[in-house]
C-alpha cells in the first residue's frame, strides 16, 4: 500500500488507481438555486417519521471493517466512507463511526451534536453543524483538518484525499489541506456554486446555472469536464473519473479514456436520482429505489447484493458501497399464548418494506415447533411448559426485532375450573347493592378469562332469592358448572316526616283554626313504602299530638310524633257592665262605658278595650274589643245621641227700633231629656251674640257687611227667666240688622231689626 503522505505517483503507474483512495463527492445545494441534487454522499434523507427506521446495506472489497455495519444501526440520514473507515449520520444529529482508526479518523469528538452533513477523506473526517460551522478530526499531516478560523455560514462540506472543501451560503468555496497539484487552488472569482465534490487531488464545483468548474490534479482526465456540459444537478468525483447527473435523469461520465476499467453508463439507463463515483466503479440510484453498480466485467465483489430495493440514498468508499433504505416494519407480530401438547400450533409474521426473512432472535420456540424464513411458525408442541421467544425480520438494510411472545404448552385436556365471582353462596345483599355475578373460568386449553353469569329468580319489590349459574364447556367437551344462591334484602328503615297546615302557630303557640297533620313517607333505594299514616285534622284543645308510622315492603317501621298542638277557634266572651244609651242633652255628664271579657281556653291577651263615643252634638258609637292568645277577636257596639239646646223667645218678625237707642235683646235657652226640660241660666252657656247689617228687602243679600260681636252686658233676668243682652242700636236710619245668638253647644238663633 502506498503511503498517503507520499508525493503523487506518475500518471503512467496504472496500477496505482487500485491502491489509492478515490473519494466520492459530497454534493450540497443552495436553497432555491437549482433542482434537488443527489450524490455518492447524498444530501441527508429528509428527517421525519418515514425515515426513522432507515438502515444501511454494504458490499464490496473488505479491508479494515469499513463496511461492518454495527448491529442495530437505524435512524440514518447519511453515510460517508473512504479508505478504511465509515461515518453514519443519525436523525438526531449525532455521528457514529466504525472501521479502522489509523489516525484518529474514527474518534468522533465528544459532545458533537446537531450535525447536518458528513464527509470522509483518506484518513480524516468532516462534519457540518446546524449552525454552519465545520468540525474536523483525524489525520492532519497535510492540514486537512485545520478548519480556517472564522469560517461560518457553511452549507456543505467535501473531503478529498488530503484536502477539504466547504461551500458557504453565499455560493463561494473555501479550501484547505494539501495543495499538491492545486487541489485547494479555488479558481479566482468562483461564485454561484450550489454543490461541491472532492476527489484524490482534484475538486469539482457545480454552479447554479448547471455548469461544472474543476481544479486540481488531472489524473486520467478526471479533471476536465466535457465541453458543453449543461443542466447538471449533481456531481461526483473519484481518483480516476467523474460523474455528472443531469436534470433529465441521465448521467455523464468522464475520465482517462485509456482506462478500460472506466465504468460506462448504459445508454438506455435513465431516471437517475443520485450518483457516486468510486475507484474504477460507480453506483447509481434510480427514482424507484433501484441501485445500479457499474464496474469492470468480472469484478463481482461490486455487484449489488440481492434484496437491495427501495433504497433512499447511496454512498461509496475505497472499493465498497452503501445503500440507505427502510428497515423492516413488523406488520403481523402476534402468536397464540396457549396450546395443548400434540395439537397443531401456527402463527404468521409479516413485515412491510423490502423483502425480509424471519428468524428467532432471542429465546426459543416450543419443542416441536419451527419458524420458516418466510415468517411461518408451525408444528405440534411435544413438551408442556412455557416458551418465550422473539421473532426478528431482516432485510438488506438491517434487522427489526418484534415483541417477546410467551407460549404456554399444557398437557392434554383437563376439566375447566369454574367459580362464581362477585357473589357468595348463602350471602345476603342489601337492595341496590346486588353484585354483578360473573364466571371466573380457568381452562388448560382456553386460558383464564371471565364471562357474565346467568342470574335467575323473581324479585318482589326488589326482594327475594337469586341464583347465579356459570357453565363452561372446553374445546375438548368437558363441562363444569358452578352456582351461588343469595338473597336480596332490605334492612334499612324508611323515613317519615310530619307536616302541619297551617304550618306554624302564632307567637303565643296557638292555632286559631283546625290543624291538618299529614305525613310523607319514603324508602330511598329500599323496597318501597307499604303504608303511611294518613292525614288527621285536629279541632279545639290544648297540648294535642299525632303519631304517624311508615312501613316498607320489608316490614321495617319508622314513626314520628308531632306534639304540643294547641288550637282555640272560639272568640272570647264579651259584655258591657255599664254604658250610655238613648239621648243626652249637650253638656250632660254621660255614664261611663265599661266592659267585661273572658276566655276559658287560650286566655286573653289583656283586658277588653273600649273605643269611640264622644260629647259633641250628634249620634255616637262606642266599641268594646277583646282578643284571646290564639288571635280570636270579639267585638260589641252600642250607640247614644247628644241632643242640641233650644234657643227661644226670639221674634220671628222684623222689629222696629229707634236709631241710636239703648235697648236689650232677650232670649231663652232650654234643653230636654228623659227627665224633662231644663232651663239654662248660666252666662257661660251663651257663647256669643253678634250683629250684621242685612238687606231690608226680603230675600236680598247685603254683600260685604261685617259680622261684629255685641259688646253690651249679658245678664240673666230671673224674673222673666230670660237672658238679656244690652244692645245700642246703630244710628243709621233705614238700615236693617240681624242679631245672632250662639250657645255653648253650637246652636244658633237670630232676630231681625229695622232702624227708624
Amino acid at each position: 500500500m502506498t503511503d498517503p503522505a507520499s508525493p503523487r505517483p506518475a500518471r503512467t503507474a496504472a496500477g496505482l488507481r487500485r491502491t489509492l483512495l478515490a473519494l466520492t463527492a459530497t454534493v450540497a445545494l443552495l436553497a432555491g438555486t437549482a433542482a434537488p441534487l443527489a450524490s455518492a454522499e447524498p444530501d441527508p434523507v429528509p428527517v421525519g417519521n418515514d425515515h426513522l427506521a432507515n438502515g444501511v446495506a454494504a458490499w464490496g472489497r473488505y479491508l479494515n471493517g469499513e463496511w461492518d455495519v454495527p448491529v442495530g444501526m437505524s435512524d440514518l440520514t447519511d453515510v460517508a466512507s473512504s479508505y478504511s473507515h465509515t461515518l453514519a449520520l443519525h436523525t438526531d444529529g449525532t455521528v457514529e463511526a466504525w472501521g479502522a482508526d489509523l489516525e484518529g479518523e474514527r474518534d468522533v469528538p465528544a459532545g458533537l451534536r446537531e450535525v447536518t452533513a458528513i464527509s470522509t477523506g483518506y484518513l480524516h473526517s468532516i462534519a457540518l453543524t446546524m449552525e454552519g460551522t465545520v468540525v474536523a478530526w483525524g489525520d492532519d499531516r497535510q492540514g486537512q483538518t485545520d478548519v480556517p478560523a472564522g469560517l461560518g455560514g457553511v452549507t456543505a462540506v467535501a473531503a478529498g484525499s488530503y484536502h477539504t472543501l466547504a461551500l458557504r451560503g453565499d455560493g463561494t468555496v473555501a479550501a484547505w489541506g494539501s495543495d499538491q497539484f492545486g487541489a485547494t487552488d479555488v479558481p479566482a472569482g468562483l461564485s454561484g456554486v450550489v454543490a461541491i465534490a472532492a476527489g484524490g487531488w482534484n475538486s469539482l464545483a457545480l454552479r447554479a446555472d448547471g455548469t461544472v468548474v474543476a481544479w486540481g490534479g488531472d489524473d486520467r482526465g478526471a479533471y476536465t469536464a466535457p465541453a458543453g456540459l449543461r443542466d447538471v444537478v449533481a456531481v461526483s468525483v473519484s481518483y480516476s473519473h467523474s460523474l455528472a447527473l443531469k436534470r433529465d435523469g441521465t448521467v455523464v461520465t468522464w475520465g482517462d479514456p485509456a482506462d478500460s476499467g472506466l465504468p460506462r453508463v448504459p445508454a438506455d439507463l435513465g431516471g437517475i436520482t443520485a450518483i457516486a463515483a468510486g475507484i474504477g466503479f460507480s453506483v447509481l440510484l434510480t427514482s424507484d429505489g433501484t441501485v445500479v453498480s457499474l464496474h469492470p466485467d468480472g469484478d463481482t465483489e461490486l455487484d449489488v447484493p440481492a434484496g437491495i430495493t427501495g433504497a433512499t440514498g447511496i454512498a461509496v468508499g475505497f472499493n465498497h458501497a452503501f445503500a440507505i433504505g427502510p428497515l423492516p416494519t413488523l406488520t403481523a407480530d402476534t402468536a397464540e399464548t396457549l396450546v395443548k401438547t400434540g395439537t397443531r400450533y401456527s402463527a404468521t409474521f409479516t413485515a412491510s418494506g423490502p423483502a425480509a426473512t424471519f428468524e428467532v432472535s432471542s429465546g426459543a420456540l416450543p419443542a416441536g415447533v419451527a419458524l420458516s424464513p418466510e415468517g411461518v411458525v408451525s408444528g405440534r408442541p411435544t413438551t408442556a411448559g412455557d416458551s418465550t421467544f422473539t421473532v426478528s425480520a431482516r432485510n438488506a438494510y438491517g434487522t427489526t426485532a418484534g415483541v417477546p411472545h410467551t407460549v404456554t404448552v399444557v398437557p392434554a385436556n383437563t376439566p375447566p375450573v369454574v367459580t362464581v365471582a362477585s357473589a357468595t353462596d348463602g350471602a345476603s345483599y342489601e337492595k341496590g347493592s346486588e353484585p354483578r355475578a360473573a364466571c371466573a373460568i380457568t381452562d388448560a386449553e382456553s386460558g383464564t378469562f371471565s364471562e357474565e353469569a346467568v342470574v335467575t329468580g323473581t324479585l318482589v319489590n326488589g326482594l327475594g332469592t337469586r341464583t347465579a349459574t356459570c357453565t363452561w364447556t372446553d374445546p375438548g367437551g368437558l363441562t363444569t358448572t358452578a352456582t351461588a344462591t343469595y338473597r336480596i334484602v332490605d334492612t334499612g328503615v324508611p323515613t317519615i316526616a310530619a307536616t302541619t297546615a297551617p304550618t306554624a302557630p302564632n307567637a303565643a303557640g296557638w292555632f286559631r283554626s283546625p290543624v291538618s297533620v299529614g305525613f310523607s313517607c319514603a324508602d330511598g333505594s329500599g323496597s318501597g313504602i307499604r303504608s303511611c299514616t294518613p292525614a288527621r285534622i285536629l279541632r279545639e284543645g290544648p297540648g294535642q299530638s299525632v303519631t304517624g308510622t311508615a312501613v316498607d315492603n320489608a316490614g321495617n317501621r319508622a314513626t314520628t310524633t308531632r306534639s304540643g298542638i294547641a288550637i282555640d277557634t272560639t272568640k272570647p266572651q264579651l259584655s258591657f257592665t255599664s254604658r250610655p244609651e238613648g239621648s243626652y242633652p249637650y253638656g250632660t255628664v254621660l255614664p261611663e262605658a265599661r266592659c267585661l271579657a273572658d276566655d276559658a281556653l287560650s286566655g286573653l291577651t289583656g283586658a277588653c278595650v273600649i273605643t269611640g263615643g264622644g260629647r259633641s252634638v250628634g249620634p255616637h258609637v262606642y266599641r268594646a274589643t277583646a282578643t284571646d292568645r290564639a288571635g280570636n277577636v270579639s267585638t260589641l257596639t252600642a250607640s247614644y245621641t247628644v241632643t242640641p239646646w233650644t234657643i227661644g223667645g226670639l221674634s220671628t218678625s222684623v222689629k222696629s227700633v229707634a236709631a241710636g237707642a239703648a235697648t236689650g235683646m232677650t232670649f231663652q235657652v232650654t234643653s230636654t231629656s228623659s227627665a224633662g226640660t231644663f232651663r239654662h241660666s248660666a252666662l257661660a252657656d251663651v257663647r256669643s251674640v253678634t250683629q250684621k247689617q242685612t238687606s231690608c228687602t226680603a230675600g236680598a243679600v247685603l254683600t260685604g257687611a261685617p259680622t261684629t260681636a255685641l259688646t253690651g252686658r249679658l245678664r240673666y233676668d230671673t224674673a222673666t227667666n230670660r237672658y238679656v243682652k244690652a244692645w245700642t242700636v246703630p244710628a243709621k236710619r233705614g238700615t236693617c240688622w240681624t242679631l245672632t245668638v250662639t250657645t255653648a253647644d253650637g246652636s244658633t238663633g237670630s232676630a231681625r231689626y229695622s232702624v227708624k
